[in-house]
């Protein structure tokens, strides 16, 4: 009777259940990205075939296991890029000349993740992820360079409500050594769910993240 008890409360300890992945827990994220989406709009016209700079992140999680090494994690994340065109510029708008672009944006990502994972050691696990990811742009600050004072210096241009929403798809790796996670993804813009008179479409990611689950 007593082996039987010692063993149940070892298979029903609340931190190896932790360490195995088999009951939901929080956790927060810390992410460095690379943003380089493949088209940038001003005032409705194609402006530039691409920007790229670069793209902070901070957020939470919540992470649910399904069944035995599967799980399910919507994430939130705040974010701020600060982006510069590429290449030439296509257009002219209004026949003044732009010679180059930024964009400096805060918004919000929401990914929902369906993962895998497989744990050993009791407290090691490597992950693999994927899903459908909602960015919100909040706020975009637009900036042209131009022969002439029309375009020179900033044009601001808040994006709330039905402006600067998209659905990506994002996936990727990562890494747990006990409460720490260490991790890489990749993210790309598949639909444009509103229009947006500034700013990019089919924005790529890739995101380099720092964490840790309580």
């Amino acid at each position: 009777m007593a082996v039987a008890v010692a063993a149940s409360a070892i298979d029903f300890n609340p931190e190896e259940l932790y360490r195995r992945g088999t009951l939901p827990w929080w956790g927060v994220r810390a992410s460095a990205s690379v943003a380089f989406p493949l088209h940038v709009k001003y005032a409705r016209i194609p402006l530039a075939s691409g920007a790229i700079g670069p793209d902070i992140s901070v957020g939470g999680l919540y992470h649910m296991p399904i069944r035995e090494r599967w799980y399910l994690e919507p994430n939130v994340e705040v974010y701020y890029n600060h982006l510069k065109t590429t290449g030439s510029i296509k257009t002219e708008p209004a026949g003044v000349g732009i010679t180059e672009a930024t964009l400096g944006t805060i918004g919000m990502r929401v990914p929902i993740y369906f993962g895998w994972s497989h744990t050993w050691r009791g407290h090691r696990s490597f992950r693999v992820f994927a899903g459908p990811q909602f960015d919100f742009r909040f706020y975009t600050h637009f900036s042209c360079d131009g022969p002439t004072k029309i375009f020179q210096g900033t044009t601001a241009r808040p994006l709330y409500g039905d402006y600067g929403t998209d659905l990506d798809v994002r996936a990727g790796l990562g890494y747990m050594w006990g409460h720490y996670y260490v991790g890489a993804s990749f993210s790309y813009g598949i639909v444009r769910l509103t229009k947006s008179d500034f700013g990019v479409k089919r924005g790529r990611l890739i995101s380099a993240t720092v964490g840790y689950d309580f």
